[in-house]
């Protein structure tokens, strides 16, 4: 599998020692501003916003707190070994996919996990959607030698949707929200 060939992120490649120093283990706090975008997002919930516009407006807010580890994280176009963790995604999410791309859900009724997502494109190494991904891919990264990403039992240094408390927190108020609470692989839903 690919992963990724950007010299300048090859460069940031560190041992898992270095890497768990450097970000402590814990999502890095924000180095600017993001209150206008937790704002619209939150008054969004009070508002009388569709349930989609609320999801994008998450995304959006999740973008701007991502961007906080741009500079640490070894993630690059190119590099999938991520793309076999589970992808737990809500009904809003499937019809956020759904509305944005030519994708339609297809209820599989049996799944591989240990398969690629179904929208990795494997031979380039990149997400089909990815502008449209789910949070859970949003918002997942890793910070030591991508070399360790290949075995998947392979401890190493990430950060989750688990691990941001506050994002994961909006998430579930958003699926409170729209009564969207249930979730499933996302491998459930589309091949």
């Amino acid at each position: 599998m690919n992963i990724g060939t950007d010299e300048k992120i090859i460069k940031r490649y560190q041992t898992k020692e270095q890497a768990e120093e450097k970000i402590g283990l814990k999502f890095r706090p924000i180095n600017f501003s993001v209150e206008k975008e937790e704002k619209d997002f939150m008054n969004s919930l009070k508002g009388n916003y569709k349930d989609l516009s609320k999801l994008k407006k998450l995304y959006t807010y999740a973008d701007l707190v991502n961007t906080s580890i741009d500079e640490i994280t070894v993630c690059q176009k190119g590099c999938s070994h991520c793309c076999k963790i589970p992808v737990d995604v809500s009904e809003l999410e499937i019809k956020y996919i759904e509305r944005n791309t030519e994708y339609k859900r297809q209820n599989i009724e049996k799944i591989n996990t240990n398969d690629y997502c179904p929208f990795l494109n494997q031979d380039k190494g990149i997400c089909s959607i990815y502008q449209f991904r789910p949070l859970v891919c949003r918002t997942f990264f890793t910070f030591d030698n991508p070399k360790y990403c290949e075995n998947k039992d392979e401890k190493h240094v990430v950060i989750t949707l688990e691990g941001n408390q506050k994002l994961s927190g909006m998430y579930n108020l958003l699926l409170l929200n729209t009564n969207n609470m249930s979730k499933k692989d996302i491998r459930y839903y589309f091949k």
